[in-house]
């Protein structure tokens, strides 16, 4: 990266608008939907962009991680949150018009978008702000496929608002496709998380082969920190106990991470308890606190004994450390970095097939998928790993291996530091 900056600062010795030859004109700019998520996945690299002389921007959610960014030298603005369970234009539209001013005041070497959505604000914006280049990291293609949008447990509004989205998905396939493509041909480079986004992408003819790049496991995980034999990890005992599980719960099954279908994972909650009553299930809660949905489906588990609540943000590796299983009722595309970091903690994961959770997981030897909501099947495959130690040790060793050769964290980043050096270059 002290190259890119060579480069930038000699390319900036000939006239060009609003540009300086000082390090502190490169400005990049990092958008995403989470400041959490953000400060969690990118952090480290931020740091080294900042050492490295870039000034960083961060515009995204005040979700638990903006404060921090900001210690950490960031550039922070607050953006609406995106996150909500039914669209919210207003929120969209807002981000626009913060993002469009920002690329107005502030020209970047790199804007850097999460999301579909986002990506698609960030080209817009960039017609009348200003981004040298732009990368968007698009991990969900859903709508691209034939794939179910959404839980059939969803509440009666939600659900009748996914069946229309459903029954319009022919008649809106060639819009989307065309919104897809356009990013495609407008964006500087395209990030993806899995080979078979990569095979959909291409079987579709949206985004030139040369402009996607595969960053398997997204963000990576951080082993120095999520390693079950660290002096600073406790053991499951000690664990279980700072956090207060009830003595009676005789296996513990995590779920970290937003909760798209809550109705969904209760049922599942109330179907193992008929046939493993000794099992309890605990949940770390998002840094932005459980949405009203989820605390109306999960509240009744809470007073029968069956579920219990944390907030491990500060630290995650001891809510791993408790736990017996990790199970990942997500329906997104996008890689979960909970998957990724209960793979490094030694846990057996138990998961709905998505292209990110393939990615990862390696069905019958360091987990099981199942198919998007057949809710009996993650059921059976919870109760196959409650009822054989011996099977959830062989899957936690497998994981631990796997993750450690496929899924490093400072792999990913040089991977993308790499990525940005090139776009950029290209270009000058």
């Amino acid at each position: 990266m002290n190259d890119l900056l060579s480069r930038l600062d000699a390319s900036a010795q000939s006239p060009a608008p609003r540009r300086t030859n000082t390090r502190d004109s490169w400005v990049v700019t990092f958008c995403a939907t989470s400041s959490a998520r953000l400060l969690r996945d990118f952090g480290p690299m931020l740091a080294m962009l900042d050492i490295e002389g870039f000034q960083i921007h961060v515009l995204a959610p005040d979700d638990g991680g903006l404060l921090e960014l900001q210690d950490q030298g960031c550039h922070i603005k607050a953006i609406p949150n995106l996150e909500r369970a039914y669209p919210n234009p207003a929120a969209w539209l807002g981000v626009l018009i913060i993002l469009q001013a920002h690329l107005i005041e502030h020209p970047s070497a790199l804007l850097y978008t999460q999301g579909m959505g986002l990506g698609v604000c960030g080209e817009l914006a960039r017609l009348q702000g200003e981004a040298l280049t732009h990368v968007a990291h698009v991990e969900d293609h859903r709508w691209l496929t034939e794939q179910s949008c959404g839980s059939a447990l969803a509440p009666a509004p939600q659900r009748a608002l996914t069946s229309a989205l459903q029954a319009a998905r022919l008649p809106l396939a060639g819009g989307l496709h065309a919104l897809w493509r356009w990013l495609g041909e407008r964006a500087d480079a395209y990030v993806i998380s899995s080979r078979e986004d990569l095979k959909l992408l291409e079987s579709l003819e949206l985004i030139a082969p040369q402009k996607i790049e595969i960053l398997p496991g997204s963000q990576g995980v951080e082993f120095t920190l999520f390693d079950p034999e660290s002096a600073l990890v406790p053991a499951q005992k000690i664990a279980r106990a700072q956090l207060q599980v009830p003595d009676s719960w005789r296996q513990l099954i995590g779920v970290s991470g937003q909760l798209e279908a809550p109705e969904e994972l209760a049922a599942m909650v109330r179907a193992l308890a008929l046939r493993a009553p000794q099992v309890g299930w605990l949940i770390a809660t998002p840094a932005g606190g459980l949405s009203k949905r989820a605390a109306r489906a999960l509240k009744p588990l809470v007073a029968k004994n069956l579920v219990m609540f944390t907030q491990p943000a500060l630290n995650m590796p001891r809510f791993y450390a408790a736990l017996d299983i990790f199970c990942s009722p997500r329906h997104g595309e996008g890689v979960a970095t909970s998957v990724l970091e209960a793979g490094a903690m030694r846990l057996p994961v138990v998961a709905y097939r998505t292209h990110g959770s393939q990615a990862i997981i390696e069905p019958g030897e360091s987990g099981i998928l199942c198919e998007p909501g057949d809710m009996a099947g993650m059921v059976e495959a919870l109760s196959l790993l409650v009822d054989e130690p011996a099977r959830r040790a062989r899957y936690g060793a497998r994981a631990r291996t796997m993750m450690r050769q496929k899924f490093s964290r400072h792999a990913a980043h040089q991977q993308l530091l790499g990525l940005f050096d090139r776009v950029i270059k290209r270009k000058l």
